[in-house]
């Protein structure tokens, strides 16, 4: 069983030679599109593109950790049965005299990207107080800056940091909104998340992957090397959220679990990731020959996540089916197509067929399962050009460059944690270390039965690094929540950026020690009768990082080399 956390998600291309860093970040937004902003601490002037959300999506997809119970009934099965189980503001600085003269806020550079505006201001440092200025600047030029306050950007513009500010371009809405990619100069990556504690959920999960030359270690985090004793194998969805979150907590509020260290196979992981690339391959050949309402009709069907490369007859989508198109085909149709009144770009995604005259059939009053619309759309106008100039811009090559950077890079090293507003005292920073070895997010433990074959209900016994735990039936024995003398941690260990790092604990002896005390009924599970654990929390299927829930409700978000600083309204996921 796949454990599938919900988490703010991060991915850093680090190129240390070159001492470069393209992120990813993705960008969660409910509410009006009017006040979105987003703005961020940078160094310098960062190149500034867009990905796409459903390339996270298979990232985490292809990463998540897997947890496999196999069941070994010794003699009682001929050759033994294994079956697949459930598996306070800092002083300024001295400024230079020619600072002085510097204007108050200058407009370093400026454009479009995606369904965004930007701008890259840099503040005068001489200015008694710079962040009050930014803040103004920010108000005065149409960004809606909510609870984002001058505290918060202060100590980073007095690093001459510059801020990057994004809105929604005019007649986008929030469901345009997407991750951003961004390329800056940084000796590593670093995640500044102190200033994130004003607005922090409890155990807000932050998932970070790192491509590079080598493998990725938090060097100022703990590395937590868990005790998979204490996940439930039977359901490890319920529990392994948990487990992280008490396994930080109990190396101090501040540690990463490397969940998976691998290489990205000479550009095979970029094409598990790009789905779309034999697609976009027939498209670009049929593109000059469809007329146009055949080539609006197959660019929604080949950018969507259930139809990609299907170019059937009419009708060929269903409403209901579920499919999504993929980030940017919303823009491309709002950019290109005059709709008639009442009618939204979501539905002409939805039955992209059904809209245009060259597709109705004489007589029929259904279309897509649905009644046939009466509006249909008018292509007077239709520019060709720009539209397959525009696919190309806003889909397409934001797939490509995404998929490019795990073709540059020759690993991947994904990790994972939980943080809340006290522990955020400590920017977390990541490099490299050649000397380590692969880590697997494959995870399978052997249940042996002493009963009769395929008696999953009877009495079993795994072992975990030498220490054996007895249960019954598929009732997992311990629970994080009821085991305090149980350790979340096999070690924990401090990484540099050679050698196999310093254990700062060692808790095999305790967890040995856990595992044999006698529990009473109830409380986690007495080992070997398959007590069952009291009913886990709502949060306990790993959504326990949603944000507050209504239209004012705001966090902050920082990343980047430096200082990054998203700010957004967020809506619980789970």
């Amino acid at each position: 069983m796949p454990v599938n956390q919900a988490a703010e998600r991060i991915v850093f291309s680090f190129d240390r030679p070159a001492k470069k860093v393209t992120a990813v970040v993705e960008i969660l937004y409910q509410g009006d599109a009017a006040k979105f902003a987003w703005v961020l601490p940078v160094p310098g002037i960062p190149q500034v593109g867009v990905s796409t959300s459903a390339m996270l999506d298979r990232l985490q997809a292809q990463t998540n950790p897997v947890y496999q119970v196999q069941r070994d009934f010794g003699q009682a099965c001929r050759g033994g049965s294994p079956n697949a189980g459930s598996s306070g503001p800092v002083p300024a600085p001295s400024v230079p005299a020619a600072e002085a003269n510097k204007p108050n806020v200058a407009v370093l550079a400026a454009g479009a990207v995606g369904p965004y505006v930007y701008e890259v201001i840099q503040v005068n440092p001489a200015l008694s107080d710079p962040a009050m200025v930014a803040i103004e600047w920010l108000k005065t030029n149409g960004y809606e800056v909510g609870a984002l306050g001058a505290d918060v950007l202060r100590p980073y513009l007095r690093d001459k940091l510059n801020l990057i500010a994004f809105k929604l371009a005019k007649n986008r809405s929030a469901g345009s909104i997407r991750p951003v990619m961004l390329t800056y100069d940084s000796d590593r990556p670093m995640i500044p998340i102190r200033p994130t504690a004003v607005a922090a959920n409890e155990n807000m999960g932050i998932l970070v992957w790192v491509l590079s030359a080598n493998r990725a270690v938090p060097v100022n985090y703990k590395s937590l090397e868990l005790n998979e004793a204490l996940i439930d194998w039977f359901m490890p969805n319920a529990t392994y959220n948990v487990v992280v979150t008490e396994a930080a907590n109990q190396a101090g509020g501040q540690g990463f679990v490397t969940e998976l260290a691998t290489t990205t196979g000479n550009g095979q992981f970029a094409n598990n990731l790009f789905n779309e690339r034999f697609a976009i391959q027939t498209f670009r050949q049929a593109a000059d020959a469809l007329d146009i309402p055949e080539l609006v009709a197959r660019t929604v069907e080949t950018f969507s996540a259930q139809a990609q490369g299907n170019f059937g007859g009419p009708f060929a989508s269903r409403p209901g089916s579920g499919r999504v198109a993929l980030d940017g085909v919303s823009d491309v149709l709002a950019n290109n197509l005059t709709l008639p009144p009442g009618v939204t770009v979501d539905a002409v995604l939805t039955s992209p067929r059904c809209y245009f005259a060259a597709f109705r059939k004489p007589g029929a009053f259904y279309c897509d399962g649905m009644r046939a619309p009466e509006a249909v759309i008018e292509l007077t106008g239709f520019d060709k050009a720009k539209f397959l100039a525009d696919v190309e811009k806003l889909v397409i090559a934001p797939l490509e460059a995404t998929a490019k950077l795990f073709v540059d890079q020759a690993y991947l090293t994904r990790l994972y944690t939980t943080l809340s507003a006290s522990e955020m005292t400590l920017d977390p920073e990541f490099d490299l270390n050649s000397e380590l070895g692969d880590v697997s997010n494959q995870h399978s433990v052997t249940l042996k039965y002493a009963g009769g074959c395929g008696d999953v209900n009877g009495a079993w016994e795994a072992t975990f690094g030498g220490i054996v735990v007895k249960g019954m039936g598929t009732t997992w024995p311990f629970h994080p929540r009821n085991t305090p003398d149980m350790p979340a941690n096999r070690r924990v260990v401090q990484m540099g950026m050679t050698g196999p790092g310093m254990v700062v604990a060692d808790n095999t002896e305790k967890i040995a020690a856990a595992v044999k005390a006698p529990r009473p009924t109830g409380t986690g599970g007495a080992p070997g009768t398959g007590a069952p654990p009291p009913a886990a929390p709502a949060d306990d299927d790993g959504c326990s990082m949603g944000g507050q829930t209504g239209d004012d409700a705001a966090n902050l978000l920082f990343l980047a080399p430096f200082a990054w600083l998203l700010w957004r309204r967020r809506t619980r996921r789970g």
